[in-house]
């Protein structure tokens, strides 16, 4: 007797304790077993609870088991079977009195144990095979048969029990392989039964055995013009076999698997298998096959979606149904069967039907303590529960409108420069709610006359900044009424008001340039001092030292390059420039006036360089080879050059040899870079050229330079092998020898090696080894 104690605490939790147990059951009608209990916990006496009901909640499969509401003892309602269920997963529910009533959830798994009640079944009654006479010892068919039990309970095990004369036959006792013993003669009689048996044995339960017979004919062996045409010999699936699942063993007839199955793809599969025999005109029969595919427990449940985002208002009802989970199973049936938990909670405020999968509300929700809860759910079989996928749930909470927003000053006081450009921020005023959420969010605006005033507010931050021209000169203060208010239509009450006194602030204006981008072009090749551009800016403001300002370049790295006049803005060269290194310089012009501070006005100066032919071309193809001995005009390589310079100074390019030296008579050089050979090459005399050549651009004035290809002579088998002298030395030691083989000899290959390669002028010793002395 296994009992579970539910006890429901003064914060409304109900603890529990996981079971397992296993039973080791012969299922019969008559059987009831009380096997576990779960006993309740008097509530404490300041608890208004009252006592627990008990209720199966899920898992209870063919309802198979039955527990007492008020004692929560579990029993055996009907016969279970291991052959059609091996575990039960049962979710207990234990519910208080209360209002509203809380319940918790525990599970209990229950794993029925195999006994050996099924008796093994031959797959066929009976199995016929025939065999031609005198023929060495072989296969002659496979029984085979299955057992419904399980572990040791299924294991088989094959014998012969009668009909065996002469112990002709023998069988295998694991896999019922029978073949013959010895060659069988068809003129001494045997053409009849073989009784067999097959029995299931387990070292703790009863044997169960079934027999059965095999027809066996003897064939009597023909000459190769009186073959049996009857002989079936050749079998195969011809149709519908198109993603090759299944094979046959052309002799046996066997049929099997080839790839996996997969319910929930396809649950019937049509083959149309032939038999052909061994006749002089072969005759072919056909049978359909049909296989039906049975389900197994091989998919999760899988969520869809896997996240979810509920909303719930806070305050709502203890019991209010939040989401519903939705998990599918591809698998049918029992295997289909599923439940779901709470695997993982920030809260304990929450709940979930296991066999709906409705997650509802338990206790109140306030928006203010939090707004957001995180569930992982898990999706199980039952009873596999190891077969499961998991979802998460984000509740989020809506708040009510509770309260009003209030400012935290009753006036505020900014200053801002008559001088402020549109969009210029003056201050911001601030009103908070103590609600949160969508309900505690304050929107901000100026109403009335002030509305018309230059000024307006960022209706979610509260900043006012400028929107119109500001003129000290013609009012010096202005003051302006803000308004803060909740989200929606104002109903009176729900709003609250500031007084915001801005004052207006002379200011020193920056100079301003006639061109916010100058845009000019110069020669890669103005020498320093060279005129660039000019910049002009003007100040308007009355005060003298406002007005006056003097211009500079911005401190980086172009300072260097260029320089400007401080009075005049002239723009000139400082160093040299070089459009291949820097192509674009892009300036910062500044005007700063004398004010205190100082204003600062800014332009952008681009000086793109124009490009000069100040680079010769540089030679990229330095090497090639040829074959010896090959006629004038052989091609040897087309040369290939770059040039960093722009068109039209750069390509394309004309080539020449320098003409000294015995190579260039060697070698010819066309303008557009093709070298070819000018007369016959031989290695043995010149093996590497190296070639000096000018290159010459497409530029004004035009830019040359040198470069050097090495050109490499491969050898051809031109000179004949020169005979050479081989002394071998042999050491005997022993009585008379009478003759015959002293060995083989060999080339060493490092000396082969420097021979070939070699010029064949360079006299070259070979060398040989003995090995594998032998005397005949």
């Amino acid at each position: 007797m296994v009992s579970l104690g539910c006890c429901l605490s003064d914060q409304h939790l109900i603890t529990s304790v996981l079971f397992f147990c296993r039973l080791r059951l012969k299922c019969s009608t008559s059987l009831f077993a009380h096997w576990t209990q779960f006993r309740k916990v008097q509530d404490r006496p300041y608890q208004r609870a009252g006592p627990l009901s008990y209720y199966i909640a899920s898992g209870n499969l063919d309802n198979a088991f039955h527990i007492d509401q008020l004692s929560g003892e579990l029993s055996i309602k009907k016969p279970l079977d291991y052959e059609n269920i091996e575990k039960y997963v049962l979710w207990i529910e234990a519910r208080d009195q209360g209002f509203p009533p809380y319940s918790a959830y525990e599970k209990v798994e229950i794993a029925v144990l195999d006994v050996n009640d099924n008796h093994p079944t031959f797959e066929q009654e009976p199995f016929h095979a025939e065999i031609l006479e005198n023929l060495s010892p072989q296969r002659v068919l496979i029984v085979s048969a299955f057992d419904q039990d399980s572990g040791p309970n299924g294991q088989l095990e094959y014998a012969i029990i009668e009909g065996n004369q002469e112990n002709s036959f023998s069988i295998n006792r694991a896999t019922g392989e029978i073949r013959t013993t010895r060659p069988l003669d068809r003129e001494k009689g045997f053409n009849g039964k073989i009784f067999y048996f097959i029995r299931s044995q387990t070292e703790h339960f009863r044997i169960n055995s079934s027999s059965g017979e095999i027809f066996i004919k003897h064939v009597k062996v023909a000459s190769s013009l009186t073959a049996d045409t009857n002989k079936v010999y050749l079998l195969e699936i011809t149709a519908s076999n198109d993603d090759g699942l299944f094979s046959i063993n052309s002799q046996t007839g066997v049929l099997s698997l080839a790839k996996p199955l997969d319910y929930e793809t396809k649950q019937k599969h049509e083959l149309r298998v032939s038999a052909t025999d061994g006749g002089w005109i072969a005759k072919t029969s056909y049978v359909t096959v049909n296989v039906l595919v049975t389900d197994v427990n091989d998919n999760p449940p899988v969520f869809d979606p896997v996240e979810y985002f509920p909303v719930v208002q806070e305050n709502v009802p203890s019991g209010t149904t939040v989401v519903k989970m939705n998990a599918t199973d591809k698998d049918s049936g029992p295997n289909a069967l599923m439940a779901y938990v709470i695997q993982s909670s920030d809260s304990d405020l929450f709940i979930i039907d296991p066999n709906t999968g409705i997650i509802t509300t338990q206790g109140f929700l306030d928006y203010e303590a939090k707004q957001v809860y995180h569930l992982t759910v898990k999706a199980f079989n039952v009873p596999d529960e190891e077969r499961c996928s998991f979802a998460y749930v984000n509740i989020q909470l809506r708040g009510a409108n509770e309260y009003v927003p209030r400012f935290v000053s009753k006036q505020y006081y900014f200053e801002v420069s008559e001088a402020a450009s549109k969009g210029t921020v003056v201050g911001e005023v601030f009103a908070s709610d103590r609600d949160l959420g969508e309900d505690g969010i304050v929107y901000y605006l100026i109403f009335g006359r002030s509305k018309k005033r230059s000024f307006s507010i960022n209706k979610k931050t509260g900043q006012i900044y400028v929107t119109g021209p500001l003129d000290r000169e013609k009012e010096e203060k202005i003051s302006l009424k803000v308004l803060a208010k909740n989200k929606g239509s104002i109903r009176g009450a729900d709003i609250d008001e500031v007084l915001v006194n801005i004052t207006i602030l002379d200011a020193n204006d920056p100079p301003v340039f006639t061109q916010e981008l100058y845009d000019v072009q110069v020669n890669e090749g103005l020498s320093p001092g060279g005129l660039v551009t000019f910049v002009n800016a003007e100040d308007s403001d009355s005060v003298p030292s406002w007005s006056r300002f003097t211009y500079a370049i911005t401190a980086n790295y172009e300072k260097s390059t260029f320089t400007i006049n401080p009075q005049t803005g002239q723009v000139s060269v400082a160093s040299e420039l070089d459009r291949e290194s820097v192509p674009v310089y892009n300036l910062t012009i500044l005007a700063v006036d004398s004010g205190s501070p100082a204003a600062t006005g800014s332009a952008i100066l681009i000086v793109t360089l124009e490009d000069i032919n100040d680079n010769g071309p540089t030679l990229e193809t330095t090497s090639g080879e040829v074959m010896e001995n090959q006629r004038a005009g052989t091609p040897v390589i087309t040369l290939r050059s770059s040039d960093p310079d722009l068109a039209p100074n750069q390509g394309p390019f004309s080539y020449s040899l320098v003409s000294t030296g015995a190579a260039s008579s060697y070698f010819t050089l066309s303008p557009t870079g093709e070298l070819t050979t000018s007369r016959e090459i031989d290695r043995e005399q010149i093996s590497d050229f190296y070639l000096s050549v000018i290159i010459k651009d497409s530029g004004i004035p035009q830019m040359s330079s040198t470069g050097t290809v090495h050109i490499k002579i491969n050898d051809q088998n031109d000179n004949p092998s020169e005979s050479r002298s081989v002394e071998i030395y042999v050491h005997y030691f022993g009585n008379m020898f009478p003759g015959g083989s002293l060995g083989f000899s060999f080339f060493m290959p490092f000396v082969l090696e420097r021979y070939i390669q070699g010029a064949e002028k360079e006299r070259t010793q070979l060398k040989f080894m003995l090995d594998h002395l032998y005397v005949q």
